[in-house]
């Protein structure tokens, strides 16, 4: 450290001004160093406000597209809560298309066996009233219970109907 102090005193010493002409050389390059410094301050200055402006739209921009991406989740929840919708109703159909299935499985049993063991006459009436007539003599809780069924099927929906309506409040 001793050795740096005793340079840079040596140094002051070999820059000390030797006349008038070593003045006006260090003035004019003081104002050229000061001229520099106020031209980079300026430059730091107006590289400062870029700065600003260009976060001012960086940050504007996000928040476009932060209030399109909310849209876009909203629409999304919005197709979900449609594909649950569609995917309950395709279920009860399925469950509609199930029981008919049986039942026309029931019915057709009936038409072609008698209690007996041989083939009906085809001769008979095959209206659905009848045909619901014979099976709610066979067994009336396979009427009972489609009819829950059908109560219970209106009450989800009306349910999901008016879980729809709320979400979209």
């Amino acid at each position: 450290m001793d050795g740096m102090k005793t340079m840079a005193v040596q140094m002051t010493e070999l820059v000390q001004p030797q006349g008038e002409y070593d003045t006006e050389l260090i003035e004019s390059g003081t104002e050229q160093l000061l001229a520099r410094l106020d031209a980079s301050a300026g430059l730091l200055q107006s590289l400062s406000l870029e700065r600003e402006e260009l976060l001012n739209v960086i940050l504007n921009s996000m928040k476009e597209n932060t209030q399109v991406l909310e849209d876009l989740f909203r629409r999304i929840d919005e197709i979900e809560t449609f594909v649950e919708f569609v995917k309950s109703k395709m279920n009860e159909v399925e469950a509609q298309i199930s029981s008919m299935e049986e039942k026309k499985n029931v019915m057709s049993f009936f038409k072609k066996k008698s209690w007996f063991g041989r083939k009906k006459k085809v001769t008979e009436d095959t209206s659905p009233a009848k045909v619901v007539e014979r099976i709610s003599l066979w067994d009336t809780s396979v009427v009972f219970h489609g009819e829950q069924q059908q109560a219970q099927r209106e009450e989800l929906k009306m349910e999901e109907e008016q879980e729809v309506e709320d979400g979209r409040e």
